[in-house]
């Protein structure tokens, strides 16, 4: 398994977060095409990249 280096500034930089944007409005322009009630949320971050990081997927407050 390989673990980024990097992750901490990624995770954590706005910039680098908005190359996510164009994902989530394919994922909008979906759910809007087809009229379905579903929406869209993310959720259990830490398994999006080596089950999270300390002090980044760990780093709020747990809401459930």
């Amino acid at each position: 398994m390989r673990v980024d280096q990097h992750l901490v500034e990624k995770i954590l930089n706005p910039s680098y977060l908005d190359g996510e944007k164009s994902t989530f409005n394919g994922l909008k322009n979906v759910l809007e095409s087809t009229g379905t009630s579903a929406t869209a949320w993310v959720g259990e971050s830490g398994g999006a990249y080596n089950s999270g990081h300390h002090l980044v997927s760990d780093a709020f407050v747990y809401s459930f």
